[in-house]
Order: structure tokens, then C-alpha cells, then sequence
């Protein structure tokens, strides 16, 4: 079993919710993002409306997938990610 607090180094393209369990996050905890020359601390929350507007947030989508998201914004604009980027999440304690 992996360290739970240790990073997920993806090399598919998506970020599920048993990743989330691997690391020891849940809805409520936070998540170190790395992307880019980024380093944020995100809230892990249940979805993306649980922040104010304009906030940055993580959640599992309907497909169970993790999102970042920036409620009533866009996220790969505020973070300057292309498609493909790579992001690197760490769960925080």
C-alpha cells in the first residue's frame, strides 16, 4: 500500500476517486497542486459550489473523476493550464 500522504504521479489522464482514497483525501480535507510554476493550495470539496465565486476548488465530478474548477470561472484559464498539462496533487493534512 502507498504512503497515503504521498503524491499521485499520473501517467493517464485522469485523477479518480479511489486515487483520492490512495492518497488519504476527502471531501473537506486540502490538496497541494503543483502545475505549471504553480504551487496552491486547493480546497477538496463535495462540489465546486461549496466555495464562494471566483474561488478555486477540486471535487469529484459525476463521472467520478477529480475536477479543478473555478466556481462561475474557468480553471485552465486562471491557472494557464493547456490540454495535457500535467498536474501533480498531494494530500495535505
Amino acid at each position: 500500500m502507498a504512503n497515503p500522504k504521498s503524491p499521485i504521479r499520473l501517467t493517464r489522464k485522469a485523477f479518480t476517486a479511489a486515487d483520492a482514497a490512495q492518497i488519504g483525501v476527502q471531501p473537506g480535507g486540502s490538496l497541494l497542486v503543483q502545475c505549471a510554476n504553480l504551487r496552491l493550495t486547493v480546497p477538496f470539496r463535495e462540489m465546486f459550489g461549496a466555495v464562494d465565486p471566483g474561488e478555486l476548488v477540486a471535487f469529484l465530478d459525476s463521472a467520478g473523476l477529480m475536477s479543478l474548477a473555478v466556481n462561475r470561472g474557468n480553471a485552465a484559464q486562471r491557472l494557464g493550464l493547456a490540454p495535457g498539462a500535467r498536474v501533480l496533487i498531494t494530500a495535505l493534512p
